[in-house]
């Protein structure tokens, strides 16, 4: 079985509203199969690069800060290894010790998928 990535997704509900979450799936299908049987109608689903990780690894805010901060140093042209300093220090201290383990691991020479994927 694939292991599970986080999505954002907007579903629309039986009376025609709109609904937002983000919930680990294997795959799209996967997503939309389990957002039927509740009654919602996938609209649109976006994986997540660094989405929650099956433990719990961050918590929510710190997932957003993070993915915040990574978005607007690295769109203005900040290495990377130099973002993800910089992105540590939003976080709180359990997620600063994650985070620094990645930064090592891409100043080393990892690519940030593969240091993702080993955390």
């Amino acid at each position: 079985m694939a292991a599970n990535q986080s999505y954002l997704f907007k579903a629309m509900t039986p009376s025609g509203g709109n609904r937002f979450g983000v919930r680990p799936a294997a795959d799209v299908k996967s997503l939309s199969d389990d957002l039927k049987r509740e009654q919602l109608l996938m609209l649109r689903a976006w994986k997540l690069p660094l989405g929650p990780a099956p433990s719990s690894r961050f918590p929510l805010k710190d997932d957003a800060a993070l993915n915040e901060q990574l978005h607007i140093l690295l769109s203005r042209g900040v290495p990377l290894v130099e973002a993800l300093e910089v992105a540590a220090s939003v976080v709180s201290a359990p997620s600063k010790v994650t985070i620094d383990k990645l930064r090592e691991a891409v100043a080393s020479g990892t690519s940030f998928s593969l240091a993702c994927e080993k955390l």
